[in-house]
């Protein structure tokens, strides 16, 4: 029987979605609602914008891990909006998701503070 992927063989990946259930959600990384949106089935619900940081195989079991933290019973993802890998070393925090004391991530940079504007530009697709 093949072994499991240790975590440094795990891949990074930068995951946005839309839900309308974050109350039924538990994940220990780092995870931020990053605004709202109308939505459902007459475009009259709040539907909630996540972003997520995910320690996965591929993309399929990224978004596996996501669909998990939620409790069951819940609708849980509404819509994927994208699930992007990101290199080795890939930090999600910056100035506008900052890392809480729970959230679990590797920490490749010996620090657990805002990402540098490198890491930002990765993130985000912007220059900082």
């Amino acid at each position: 029987m093949p072994k499991a992927k240790a975590a440094d063989e795990m891949k990074r990946y930068w995951v946005r979605f839309y839900s309308r259930t974050m109350g039924a959600f538990e994940y220990h990384g780092p995870w931020w609602v990053s605004g709202s949106t109308l939505g459902g089935a007459n475009d009259d619900e709040d539907v909630d914008i996540v972003c997520c940081a995910v320690m996965a195989r591929d993309e399929d079991h990224a978004k596996a891990i996501i669909d998990a933290s939620f409790d069951e019973g819940f609708f849980g993802v509404d819509e994927w909006s994208f699930c992007d890998a990101r290199p080795a070393g890939w930090e999600p925090f910056a100035d506008r998701f900052q890392r809480a004391k729970w959230m679990q991530w590797p920490d490749v940079t010996g620090r657990n503070e805002k990402a540098s504007a490198e890491n930002r530009t990765l993130a985000y697709g912007a220059t900082p």
